[in-house]
């Protein structure tokens, strides 16, 4: 098996091959064996104030305590996608000997750029997860 190369169109051809049976199986079983999240709500007086996000969303749920709903919850999560999507096209590439290193100098406007974000939205999570005063 060393010595077994495939083309790079033959390898994405077996990718989307896996991955097209993989979601249909998937698609099956979730169809059929429905996933037992939370049991079903039979009290329609059930406390609904403290509901909150998935831990994965709690930085947007902090952001909407702030203010406008489809600014701050529509809008600034898009800008954050489309920083991180437009990053390589804006953004200097780094030089080609610096290429396979682990965070290269000519990628330092990436790497901050990456960290701002990062860490904006660990604070915000924290924030969310904070016992509000």
């Amino acid at each position: 098996m060393a010595g077994l190369r495939i083309s790079r169109g033959e390898l994405i051809r077996r990718e989307l091959l896996i991955m097209t049976f993989s979601a249909v199986g998937l698609l099956l079983l979730s169809i059929f064996i429905p996933a037992p999240l939370t049991p079903p709500l039979t009290d329609v007086t059930a406390n609904t104030s403290n509901a909150r996000a998935p831990w994965f969303f709690l930085w947007v749920q902090q952001l909407l305590k702030w203010g406008d709903p489809f600014l701050l919850g529509v809008l600034v999560p898009l800008i954050i996608l489309a920083i991180l999507v437009l990053i390589p096209y804006i953004l200097p590439k780094p030089p080609d000997a610096e290429l396979g290193r682990w965070f290269p100098r000519g990628g330092r406007a990436v790497q901050i750029t990456i960290f701002i974000l990062v860490l904006s939205l660990i604070a915000l999570t924290v924030w969310a997860i904070l016992p509000s005063a």
